[in-house]
């Protein structure tokens, strides 16, 4: 046997094609594998129950980078399997990370507007980037209307917009933000240390990095302290 404290790797005894319908216990079950958030997940349609099984539908926006690392998300890839999920009309939308929604319009409705939110990430950042934005720029350029923003399933909640926009650029144009005075930069210790020197030292830039963080600009205040690191 496998002890409990050895990993191992297990095969599948039963791997499916992607549109494969596969009967198990009574049941018909149709998986597709073209369309997914990782390389281990499935769309998974039960067509008598008229139910969907997704990872693409998240209790809250979906992550389209991680800062943890771990592979890029296509946002076009993520809309197609959002599409195709749509298409199939489910009259019950579940999803691994959430509570199930019951009703075809109301589950519609969601995967409309959650594929929405990632077109419009996707279309705002493509655009700023024509008008010469770099990946920090595009941060805050890209905007949420309410009927998009207020319903709890796109809110920012397991990832954030303003880290997408970054790598939707990087997969576009690379690193480079277009900026040629970033491509011969002094080391970031060393531009820390000529920072504090200007702004009067690093008593001044400390008391300058508390009394942000007492007003709650924390974004400020955290950038100020990181150049006395």
């Amino acid at each position: 046997g496998i002890a409990m404290d050895a990993p191992a790797f297990l095969p599948a005894t039963k791997t499916v094609e992607d549109g494969e319908i596969v009967n198990i216990g009574g049941m018909d079950f149709q998986f597709f594998s073209k369309y997914r958030s990782d390389d281990y997940s499935l769309t998974v349609w039960l067509p008598k129950q008229k139910a969907a099984l997704s990872n693409l539908y998240w209790p809250g926006a979906a992550l389209l980078y991680a800062p943890r690392g771990g592979g890029r998300f296509h946002p076009l890839e993520w809309i197609a399997g959002l599409k195709l999920t749509r298409d199939l009309q489910p009259e019950i939308l579940i999803s691994v990370h959430s509570q199930a929604v019951v009703g075809k319009e109301k589950a519609r409705e969601i995967l409309l507007n959650y594929m929405d939110l990632i077109s419009l990430t996707y279309d705002q950042s493509l655009r700023g980037m024509l008008q010469g934005l770099g990946p920090d720029e595009l941060r805050h350029f890209v905007y949420k209307p309410k009927h998009l923003s207020e319903p709890p399933y796109n809110k920012d909640l397991f990832g954030e917009t303003a880290w997408y926009t970054p790598d939707i650029y990087d997969s576009a144009f690379g690193w480079f933000n277009r900026d040629a005075a970033t491509l011969y930069q002094l080391p970031p210790a060393e531009q820390a240390k000529r920072v504090v020197k200007l702004m009067g030292g690093e008593e001044k830039v400390l008391a300058e990095a508390q009394k942000a963080y007492d007003q709650m600009e924390y974004a400020w205040s955290v950038q100020l302290a990181d150049y006395l690191i």
